[in-house]
This record gives C-alpha cells, sequence and structure tokens, in this order.
C-alpha cells in the first residue's frame, strides 16, 4: 500500500500551525479593549470563503479574550432569542430551573388557585446584562440566521435587538 502524502485536517477549531491575520487579532485586541471601557456590546464579524480560516480565527480571537479575563461561550442562532438556550451556552442551566413556588400548577383548574413565579421570566437581554464581566460570544455559521424562519417570526424583535 501506498502511503499517502496528504493529512487530513478538520475544517473546524484551532489551527495546528495558525500564523499571519495580524491585523485582523490587533483590531480585534483594539476591540476587547474598547469594549472593556463601556457598557454595551459590538459586533466582529468574521467573514471569508470555505476554508479560510475562519473557525481557527475565533478560536485565536477566543485565547486573547481568555487572557484579557473575558468570559467566552460559543453559542447558536437560537441563543439570540431563547434564554434557556443561552443559559445552557453560557453554563448556567440550572439558574432558572422552575421549582415548586415558581411553577403555576394545573390544579389551579382544579382548584381555583395555583402558584405564580416571583422571579420573571429571563429574557436573552436581561441575561447578557447580568454578567460581572466582559463576554464574548461565540456565533460560527452565522449565516444561517439569513435562512428561511430564522430566526421564527415571533422571536424576529428580540434576535434583532440583541
Amino acid at each position: 500500500m501506498h502511503k499517502s502524502q496528504f493529512e487530513f485536517v478538520p475544517d473546524r477549531g484551532p489551527a495546528k500551525y495558525f500564523h499571519g491575520r495580524k491585523t485582523i487579532l490587533d483590531g480585534f485586541d483594539g476591540l476587547l479593549q474598547y469594549a472593556s471601557q463601556k457598557t454595551w456590546g459590538t459586533i466582529f464579524l468574521i467573514q471569508g470563503a470555505p476554508g479560510a480560516g475562519k473557525s481557527a480565527l475565533l478560536y485565536e480571537c477566543e485565547k486573547r479574550a481568555r487572557v484579557r479575563n473575558w468570559e467566552v461561550a460559543d453559542i447558536g442562532v437560537g441563543s439570540l432569542w431563547d434564554p434557556y438556550k443561552l443559559l445552557g451556552s453560557l453554563g448556567l442551566g440550572d439558574k432558572y430551573k422552575p421549582t415548586e413556588k415558581s411553577t403555576q400548577f394545573g390544579i389551579k383548574d382544579f382548584l381555583g388557585w395555583g402558584y405564580k413565579s416571583s422571579r420573571p421570566r429571563p429574557t436573552v437581554k436581561n441575561i447578557l446584562e447580568e454578567g460581572n464581566r466582559p463576554l464574548l460570544l461565540i456565533l460560527d455559521e452565522a449565516q444561517v440566521l439569513g435562512e428561511e424562519g430564522v430566526p421564527p417570526p415571533n422571536h424576529r424583535s428580540e434576535a434583532v435587538e440583541v
């Protein structure tokens, strides 16, 4: 059998030998510094042809953010409008878990009363505003936001606001 000279390289994640992109990474560093001093967020868009190294570049950006004590979370598009998906991406899935006192039971139908939540339903925006450290959300494959029904029509305004 002939040994192939071709080495498989996965198309996602860090590159084994990442090099270049100094101008882009310097711009990202400047954005991290700027965003750390403000109370609002911003967007850093990385776009390019398939195989151009976008995912590897995202990984390098993540490393730079972590060095500066930023929290980092990989999210899916649903996290832009679904608070429970965002909480899961942030590792806070249990934070808003319903309890006996915060869940409305079907008992109301039988007895005429029920428990009402004392905690408002979380929104993506208030979850993002609760953090104490700067937060980098990494959304790879964001182009799906342009597909039909993404975001769903009933969540479009929430996703646009976020």
